[in-house]
């Protein structure tokens, strides 16, 4: 009984968990980085790339 209760937390909580990383990971990619060409954003949250759209969608 121990072995399926382990078997079964296990095979809920390591999906679960791995959702949560990548969804943590997604998030902070999306708030420190531009979507649209992958360049670190500056300070002020635009985009450095002057060829990049966004950055002169923000300006």
């Amino acid at each position: 009984m121990r072995k399926r209760a382990l078997v079964l937390a296990v095979a809920v909580v390591m999906p679960l968990m791995s959702a949560i990383a990548g969804l943590a990971y997604l998030l902070w990619w999306e708030n420190t980085h531009c979507l649209f060409c992958g360049r670190k954003l500056a300070p002020g949250g635009k985009c450095p790339n002057p060829d990049c759209s966004l950055g002169r969608l923000t300006d």
